[in-house]
C-alpha cells in the first residue's frame, strides 16, 4: 500500500501554488478562495517591505556636513568645525580645548595617547546614534581620561598610569 504525499493545509502560500499547477495541468478549475487570498496577503506584504525598504534607503541619518570654508551655528551658538568630512561636536571641541590648556611642563606619561583616548570618547558622546547607556559610560570614562591627564604624580591612585590600567582590566596596580 502506498502513502499519498501530505497536502499543504488550505490558505497557504504552498498550497496555493501546488493549485496552480494543478490548474495548469487541467486537474482543477482554479484556486480555492482561502489559498488565493493567502497569496494576495503574501504579495501585499512582500510590497509593502519593499516600499519600506526602499524609504530607508533613502534615508540619511547623519546631517550633511557643510564644506570646510563654510560654518554653520549649532544650538549652543558656537561655530561649528569639520574635520574632512567629520563634524566636529561639542563635547569634542571642549575636550580639545582642555587638552589644550595642559601645561607641557605638567603632561603625564601617556600624555598623547589618553589625549586620543578622550577625543574618541568624547566623538563617541557627540555621536547621534550613540545609545544613551553607552553615551552615560563614555561620559564617566571620559571625566577619568580627563582627571588622569591633569594629574602628575605616577604613584598616586589617580594616575594616568592607574586609570589606563583599570581602564584596560587589569585593576589597581600593587606598586606604586
Amino acid at each position: 500500500m502506498t502513502s499519498r504525499p501530505k497536502l499543504p493545509a488550505h490558505g497557504t502560500v504552498q498550497r496555493y501554488r501546488l493549485e496552480l499547477k494543478q490548474k495548469a495541468a487541467g486537474k482543477i478549475k482554479a484556486p480555492c478562495d482561502r489559498c488565493r487570498s493567502a497569496n494576495s496577503e503574501r504579495a501585499k506584504l512582500a510590497r509593502s517591505n519593499a516600499e519600506a525598504g526602499r524609504r530607508r534607503s533613502e534615508m540619511s541619518i547623519v546631517p550633511d556636513v557643510t564644506n570646510e570654508g563654510h560654518t554653520s551655528t549649532p544650538e549652543d551658538g558656537a561655530p561649528s568645525k569639520t574635520r574632512g568630512r567629520r563634524k566636529v561636536g561639542t563635547m569634542e571641541r571642549a575636550v580639545e580645548d582642555d587638552i589644550s590648556d595642559i601645561d607641557t611642563s605638567l603632561r603625564v606619561p601617556f600624555h598623547r595617547s589618553l589625549s586620543a583616548l578622550a577625543n574618541e570618547l568624547a566623538r563617541e558622546i557627540d555621536e547621534p546614534a550613540t545609545t544613551a547607556t553607552a553615551r552615560r559610560d563614555a561620559r564617566k570614562q571620559l571625566f577619568e581620561v580627563l582627571r588622569s591627564l591633569r594629574t602628575q604624580k605616577e604613584g598616586d591612585d589617580n594616575s594616568a598610569v592607574a586609570v589606563a590600567l583599570q581602564a584596560a582590566g587589569f585593576g589597581v596596580p600593587l606598586v606604586p
